[in-house]
């Protein structure tokens, strides 16, 4: 199973929450929201990914064997469609 940077493969499933997420939120409190909103476990081997109300930022969390993994993605000067598709071609819902 050949991995990017990032850790991730097209192995793996992938969960975009489909409502926007305060992106002050941290480790614990996305855990939270996997539990309670998605009705996934944070503590499978799953990726998800939130998106902020300004659709400029993203945060991808996964669980790796003993630690939780937080990326957080901030875009630049874009515009935010190429992410959006991206997303779209990529996750599992």
């Amino acid at each position: 199973m050949k991995e990017t940077v990032l850790g991730l493969n097209k192995d793996m499933k992938f969960y975009f929450c489909p409502e926007y997420v305060n992106m002050q939120k941290g480790i614990d409190s996305l855990c939270g929201f996997i539990r309670s909103n998605l009705m996934r476990d944070p503590f499978s081997n799953e990726v998800f990914i939130f998106m902020g109300r300004n659709k400029k930022q993203i945060k991808i969390l996964r669980w790796d064997e003993d630690k939780f993994i937080l990326y957080t993605v901030k875009l630049y000067n874009k515009k935010d469609l190429p992410l959006i598709i991206i997303l779209e071609k990529t996750i599992i819902i």
